[in-house]
């Protein structure tokens, strides 16, 4: 197989990927994660069993105007949600409303809060990474 002297076919056949990849970039961009944007990260523990399913946790989140939360499974009881950024005081009503609901009590395993200007920061040394 001649590949060296088809390599005029490769090429095109790299351009027909690289350039709509770029120009879906140029026209929408990055989906970056609140690592990047700011907001707030809640892992829980709940007793064996009685974990909510990740649809009702995203309910709450919306019946407190909290946007975009994104619920995962972490092991049989936990769950680790990624949302806007919260306070204390609002982390603290969400796990006593997540605690009636279930039934269940609920330690909280980490609870982080990433500003935006940190988030712009680790954005600017990603790309001088990259």
């Amino acid at each position: 197989m001649d590949i060296v002297g088809k390599r005029y076919w490769f090429f095109g056949l790299s351009l027909l990927v690289i350039i709509p990849g770029l120009l879906a970039l140029i026209f929408w961009g990055f989906s970056l994660a609140i690592d990047f944007t700011g907001g707030s990260l809640l892992q829980i523990e709940f007793e064996p069993g009685k974990a909510p399913a990740p649809a009702e946790v995203v309910a709450l989140y919306t019946s407190h105007e909290i946007g975009d939360a994104v619920v995962q499974s972490s092991g049989e009881s936990a769950l680790l949600i990624r949302s806007k950024a919260i306070d204390e005081a609002t982390k603290g009503d969400l796990v006593r409303q997540l605690e009636s609901q279930t039934g269940s009590s609920i330690s909280i395993l980490r609870f982080e809060s990433v500003g935006p200007s940190v988030g712009s920061e680790v954005a600017r040394r990603a790309a001088g990474a990259v």
